[in-house]
């Protein structure tokens, strides 16, 4: 077959992108806007500390450092177990190895 179907760089590029750099980015930014993305000071929201008062760098790195860690743990598995049928003869999942399925390319049905 050789090469991998355009589908595949979008399966990987978009969600990686999506799921990591944008929220990285956005933790940047409010970790140096007190606490406010562009988002939450249009919904009138802020993160604050428990007390109510202005959270520190600290606290707010410690946020994001713990959300993407709740991302790592529970969201890149999901993607890893999908990517795992690059190496599989017959383009099959983890799933579908534990399930023992495949899919199959139905023949369209398109009206005469």
């Amino acid at each position: 077959m050789g090469g991998l179907p355009i589908g595949y760089f979008w399966f990987i590029s978009l969600p990686v992108y999506a799921c990591l750099v944008l929220p990285f980015t956005f933790g940047i930014a409010e970790m140096f806007s007190g606490g406010r993305t562009a988002g939450k000071a249009l919904l009138g929201i802020a993160v604050r500390d428990a007390s109510g008062r202005p959270a520190t760098r600290k606290q707010l790195f410690s946020r994001e450092f713990n959300r993407g860690l709740g991302f790592l743990l529970l969201v890149v598995p999901f993607f890893v177990e999908h990517l795992s049928m690059l190496r599989d003869p017959h383009k099959r999942t983890g799933h579908d190895r534990h399930a023992n399925t495949i899919v199959v390319r139905q023949p369209s049905r398109r009206a005469a």
